[in-house]
């Protein structure tokens, strides 16, 4: 098949119903929290989707979860001068820190799509109040811009703190009012002013959600390492699959990957395997509602951290909810980078159905996908931070793969970039390739 260049934009406002269940290691403790209020998102709906996916299962630090409903309200009203919708936040903050302890199952069902205005469950909120008194423990816009002192970092709802409640990011630390956790720059040369060639056959130009190759199906996972990528690493040497990691460097209080153990021994086995890694951004945030200089450093960053662990760093990249628009000026900014902008033509959705109750509606999916008799290869996406996604749907997903006469690769391999050189640059291999156009 040829390739698919192709982005949809809609404006929707959406009505979350947010059940949450908190599965603490020795206890199971079921919440119910409603989150009513309305929050219109001008994205693309695969962003929307992908926002929703921010909402799945991940690990926890704490043993009590936080949906943080005043930062919806918050955020929507006080925009952040380094986002021009930082509304997104809203979907961000449900995801809680990874841990090596318990893990959060947060389903957002989408209950309906409306655009009227929804009054509050507890009452009509009263505007023109005075704003809070400043202070070293108060910060942000909704605080006249105060910064926090003695490197704290400032939460969404403008407190200051050095726990990763306040410092942690994508949707916990507000950038530009103290410290925040993806300020932290890896050690080593920087790759900014590194000359950036196109190399191989795959287009740089263009987005990407579909295989040139037949009868293959294009694995990939987002959002890890996790305490689950040994286990789909095991899986996939099981089956003799390949598959590609978009790896985020640095988010969610999880620590950088460079430095970080086990993260970069799992990054060091992907490649000794055989399988693709790939950039997800430093920070995981959204390409296109940062300025290009945060755009640029979320990618060098990351850059930085996998040349510091596998001497390396990709020429694949898929941007974190899948918006990366030219309007903005990201497609530009990943093009001068030398970075395929990478998304994908069957969605898993392991991240809404991260419960085992529920991840049976992600094998259904495979399943009819692998059934159409008019298909002739998929690029799926899954998430190695959903534990049901690698314990339980992987293997059924392969075995699918494998019924039909198919098999599991990397991105690249469906893309026909069968030359693994091409995957990476170096800072011993800048001369080879076509030079970025300026």
């Amino acid at each position: 098949m040829p390739f698919l260049l192709k982005r949809r934009w809609a404006f929707t406002t959406y009505f979350l119903d947010v059940p949450m269940t908190l599965l603490a290691p020795t206890t199971l403790v079921d919440m119910k929290l409603r989150v009513q209020t309305t929050v219109t998102f001008a994205m693309p709906p695969r962003m929307m989707e992908d926002a929703v996916h921010n909402m799945g299962t991940v690990g926890a630090q704490q043993t009590t979860a936080q949906l943080g409903v005043n930062r919806i309200s918050a955020l929507a009203q006080l925009p952040h001068p380094n986002l021009s919708m930082t509304i997104f936040y809203a979907g961000l903050r449900t995801r809680e820190s990874y841990a090596l302890a318990a893990s959060v199952a947060v389903k957002p069902d989408i209950a309906e799509a409306q655009t009227t205005t929804v009054v509050p469950a507890y009452g009509q909120c009263k505007t023109g109040l005075t704003p809070p008194p400043t202070g070293n423990d108060k910060c942000g816009p909704q605080n006249q811009g105060a910064n926090c002192s003695g490197n704290q970092c400032c939460s969404v709802e403008g407190t200051c703190g050095t726990t990763s409640d306040y410092c942690a990011d994508p949707g916990n630390c507000l950038l530009g009012y103290g410290r925040c956790d993806s300020d932290t720059t890896p050690a080593g040369p920087s790759t900014v002013n590194v000359a950036r060639p196109l190399k191989g056959p795959v287009p740089y130009t263009g987005d990407i959600d579909d295989c040139i190759q037949d009868n293959v199906v294009a694995l990939s996972f987002d959002d890890g390492p996790s305490i689950y990528t040994s286990s789909i690493l095991d899986i996939l040497k099981a089956y003799g699959y390949h598959a590609t990691f978009f790896i985020s460097g640095n988010n969610n209080g999880r620590g950088a990957i460079d430095t970080t153990l086990p993260y970069p021994d799992l990054i060091r086995r992907m490649i000794a395997e055989g399988h693709q890694v790939a950039s997800h951004t430093w920070s995981h945030y959204s390409l296109s509602n940062i300025t290009h200089d945060l755009r640029i450093s979320q990618m060098v960053k990351n850059d930085m951290a996998f040349n510091n662990i596998i001497g390396m760093w990709p020429t694949y990249m898929r941007p974190p909810y899948s918006d990366c628009t030219k309007e903005s000026g990201c497609c530009d900014d990943m093009l001068a980078l030398g970075y395929h902008r990478i998304y994908f033509d069957l969605d898993t959705e392991d991240y809404l159905h991260p419960l085992p109750s529920q991840i049976q509606r992600s094998k259904n999916i495979v399943v009819k996908a692998l059934a159409d008799k008019a298909a002739t290869d998929y690029l799926s996406i899954q998430h190695d931070i959903v534990e049901q996604s690698v314990t339980n749907l992987s293997a059924y997903y392969f075995n699918v793969i494998k019924a039909r006469g198919w098999r599991g690769v990397a991105v690249g391999e469906c893309l026909g970039d069968t030359d693994t050189s091409n995957w990476y640059r170096s800072f011993n291999n800048l001369k080879s390739g076509r030079r970025v156009p300026n």
